[in-house]
C-alpha cells in the first residue's frame, strides 16, 4: 500500500505469508496502529494526496478490467487457450 501511495507503515517490513501470520513472530504493536489509523484519518495534504492516488489507481482498474480493457483481454484470452487445449485433447 505504501509503494501504491494510499497506505501507511505500522513497522512490518517483512512479507509474511498469508495464513502463516501466526507463525511469523512478527508482533505489531497497538501504539503504531492507532498511529497509523490517526494518520489515515487525519484531514492534511497527505490524506488528500492518498485519497487521490486511490482514486486514480480506481480509474486505472476500471479501465483494464472493463471491455476491451488489458485484465479483460487477458482473461478471454486464457478462456480460448484452455478452449483449444481441452478441444486438442
Amino acid at each position: 500500500m505504501q509503494v501504491l501511495g494510499i497506505g501507511v507503515s505500522v513497522g512490518i517490513e517483512a512479507a509474511v505469508t498469508w495464513g502463516l501470520e501466526d507463525k511469523s513472530g512478527l508482533v505489531i504493536k497497538r501504539e503504531k496502529v492507532k498511529e497509523a489509523i490517526e494518520k489515515l484519518m487525519d484531514r492534511g495534504k497527505q490524506r488528500e494526496k492518498r485519497r487521490n492516488r486511490a482514486r486514480q489507481l480506481g480509474e486505472i482498474t476500471n479501465r483494464a478490467i472493463g471491455v476491451g480493457g488489458s485484465s479483460h483481454r487477458n482473461i478471454e484470452m486464457l478462456i480460448e487457450f484452455v478452449i483449444q487445449k481441452t478441444r486438442g485433447q
